[in-house]
């Protein structure tokens, strides 16, 4: 993921549990909620179909 605030990238694993996304961020060992982490751009995705680019709104030019 893309951390906007400090402009560096680096990896958190994110799951679905009980009807929300939990986030364990690398840096800091800790699992929080996504909406408590509104500064993160996800930047790939890896899953159980394959490893791939996340194509964000942000990213998008014309």
């Amino acid at each position: 993921m893309h951390d906007r605030q400090y402009h560096f990238d680096h990896m958190v694993a994110a799951v679905y549990y009980n009807e929300e996304w939990l986030i364990l961020d690398n840096l800091t060992n800790l699992l929080v909620r996504d909406t408590e982490k509104n500064n993160y751009e996800p930047t790939a995705v890896l899953d159980y179909k394959s490893a791939r680019r996340y194509h964000s709104a942000f990213w998008m030019t014309e």
